[in-house]
């Protein structure tokens, strides 16, 4: 039985430099919120007012980008506006504020990596929910990302974090 590989990934037709370009400078970017977070609650600043703070900086900053690169982001029709307001206030807050509240609980360090497994299950979940196809590109990561949150979270011998 012959095994036929792929043909190589030309990186002209599959990788876009720009959206690579995005993705490193959004994890750079990430990768700083759990540390701020958790410098502004020891400073003294509750968790709710972290996620005020955060929830303000985030759409000042992405309003200016947008003025600034893509106006043409900014027309939304009426009828929408009641949704991406509550998602906004509503599911965007929550968000920040679960994860804060996981900083102050189990430190910086390990709510990001757990954080940063959002990807995975986004994927089982638009497979299970959304009927979206499981490829293998998407299937590999899976188990690798949930190995690095067990070795992380100290629920395997070796592990840095322990409770």
């Amino acid at each position: 039985m012959e095994v036929r590989l792929p043909a190589p990934i030309s990186p002209a037709s599959r990788l876009n430099s720009s959206g690579l370009l995005w993705a490193l400078l959004s994890a750079a970017f990430g990768s700083t919120v759990a540390v701020a977070n958790k410098w502004l609650m020891t400073a003294g600043a509750g968790p709710l007012t972290v996620v005020a703070l955060r929830a303000t900086i985030a759409a000042v900053v992405l309003g200016l980008g947008l003025l600034l690169f893509r106006r043409s982001a900014f027309r939304l029709p009426w009828r929408e506006v009641p949704f991406f307001a509550v998602y906004g206030l509503v599911g965007v807050a929550l968000l920040y504020l679960t994860f804060i509240l996981a900083v102050q609980e189990i430190g910086a360090a390990l709510s990001t990596t757990i954080f940063y497994a959002y990807p995975t299950v986004a994927a089982l979940l638009a497979a299970l929910f959304l009927k979206e196809r499981l490829t293998w590109r998407k299937a590999l990561p899976l188990p690798i990302t949930f190995l690095g949150c067990v070795l992380v979270s100290g629920l395997w011998p070796g592990g840095q974090v322990a409770w």
